[in-house]
């Protein structure tokens, strides 16, 4: 179950710090995990992030 969150900088400002990105990413995944009423539980957590560049602008990418 894979999901995401993402930030945009321009600059070097904007978007939100990376501990946020994770704690984002991470809140989507329990959201979507439909894990209330059954007896289930998330476990091995893995992030990947990813980076992406151009000119003055970078995305940042946390996939859960």
């Amino acid at each position: 179950m894979s999901r995401k969150a993402e930030a945009t900088y321009f600059l070097g400002i904007g978007g939100t710090g990376k501990k946020s990105l994770y704690n984002a990413a991470r809140q989507s995944m329990y959201l979507n995990a439909d894990l209330i009423g059954k007896s289930r539980e998330l476990i091995n957590e893995t992030f990947e992030t990813k980076t992406s560049f151009f000119l003055i602008i970078w995305k940042k990418q946390i996939t859960t």
